[in-house]
């Protein structure tokens, strides 16, 4: 009767070990899920932050040249680019805004 009662126990004890590695297993599983999808929108974010640096740079540059030569095709790339930030024009076809 005692060794059945231990085994019992030995079994119960067995069987909670397992289900709490298996819960912590599936909640490790979460945890990762949700820190690839982190990942991933950090990735995206310093993408995004990255072409924005760029852009403003070129609008400077922009800027910068429209003052130095006093060309107003200068101003115009200004006012497009804007234009294109804002959604009122389409973005141009080109991947690269240098190039734009």
């Amino acid at each position: 009767m005692k060794l059945k009662s231990i085994s019992r126990g030995f079994l119960a004890t067995l069987l909670l070990a397992l289900s709490a590695n298996l819960v912590l297993l599936v909640s490790i599983q979460r945890a990762d899920v949700v820190f690839r999808s982190a990942y991933d929108r950090r990735d995206l974010t310093q993408n995004f932050i990255q072409q924005l640096l760029q852009e403003n740079d070129l609008l400077a540059h922009l800027v910068q040249s429209f003052t130095t030569t006093a060309d107003t095709r200068y101003l115009g790339y200004y006012y497009d680019i804007l234009s294109v930030r804002d959604g009122q024009l389409p973005p141009p076809i080109e991947a690269d805004l240098a190039l734009y």
